[in-house]
């Protein structure tokens, strides 16, 4: 019997494991399946972000948790000055409800189950789509002396 740390050091909401269940405490070896796993975030790496509401600093506690919201990812992205919030993922390796093969692989999530936020789609009032990089689509003003940003339109 085995208890597995993997440290990790990049964003990650959640990982997928091919055997076992995700956890919302700390993988026990006498209690839970073969290849159960949890994750937590580095409390120590969350106290450095200013202002963090009540909900992200319960996920940053280092408590394990079997995966964790947009929500923290969103305010910890406010101070991209500082750097990634790593952790741990735990598994345990025992004989309960092993699979033949013994074997376990796990996926990293940016994202929780349910889907990363995504942009509204275009609407039909907003025109049709152009090529940026096509430059017999627009029309650009000349620069102004001095000036360093031009103005470009799509050709009508």
């Amino acid at each position: 019997r085995l208890t597995l740390h993997l440290n990790y050091s990049d964003w990650r909401s959640g990982f997928d494991g091919t055997a076992g269940e995700a956890l919302q405490y700390d993988p026990d070896m006498d209690n839970h399946t073969f290849g159960s796993w949890a994750h937590k975030k580095w409390e120590f790496q969350c106290d450095l972000y200013a202002n963090l509401s009540n909900a992200s600093l319960e996920e940053c506690s280092g408590r394990y948790w079997d995966e964790h919201s947009l929500f923290l990812k969103f305010e910890l992205d406010q101070q991209p000055d500082l750097g990634q919030v790593g952790g741990r993922l735990t598994s345990v390796i025992s004989e309960k409800e092993a699979p033949r093969s013994m074997t376990q692989s796990f996926t990293a999530r940016e994202c929780p189950a349910s889907g990363c936020w995504r942009p509204r789609a275009p609407g039909a009032d907003e025109g049709g789509w152009q090529r940026w990089s096509d430059p017999e689509v627009w029309a650009c003003a000349k620069l102004t002396e001095g000036a360093t940003i031009r103005e470009c339109r799509p050709r009508q």
